[in-house]
């Protein structure tokens, strides 16, 4: 499974220190500047009440990237070209949420777009 670098923003911390902070732990890649936000998704689930998620376009970075996850989880970590990006992410089986903003905006859509999604599937 293909996923972005994301995490959370610590107490006392800004939004853009957690993009630096979490983009090095994850990638060992060190953000120059945050870039102009791409998206911003609201979406309510079963895991999560409310959830916010915030993509910057960061195009200034330096190191080598690897994978740094001491939980384990991550097994690889690239760079992808633009088109090669798009083709995966659109062969995802991530949800819409986790997808479908991304796909729109490497396709030129306006940055800065607010998405909201609501989980109405039936509780279980």
């Amino acid at each position: 499974m293909w996923s972005i670098p994301g995490g959370g923003v610590e107490r006392g911390e800004l939004l853009g220190e957690a993009l630096i902070r979490e983009v090095r732990e994850e990638t060992g890649l060190r953000l120059a500047t945050v870039g102009p936000l791409a998206y911003l998704v609201n979406t309510t689930t079963t895991r999560y009440p409310s959830t916010v998620v915030l993509a910057f376009d960061c195009t200034d970075w330096d190191g080598e990237i690897a994978v740094h996850d001491p939980d384990g989880k991550v097994t690889g970590a690239v760079l992808l070209p633009l088109e090669e990006a798009r083709k995966v992410l659109g062969s995802s089986s991530a949800s819409r949420p986790e997808i479908e903003p991304l796909l729109e905006y490497l396709a030129g859509s306006v940055a800065g777009r607010v998405w909201s999604y609501r989980d109405d599937r039936p509780a279980d």
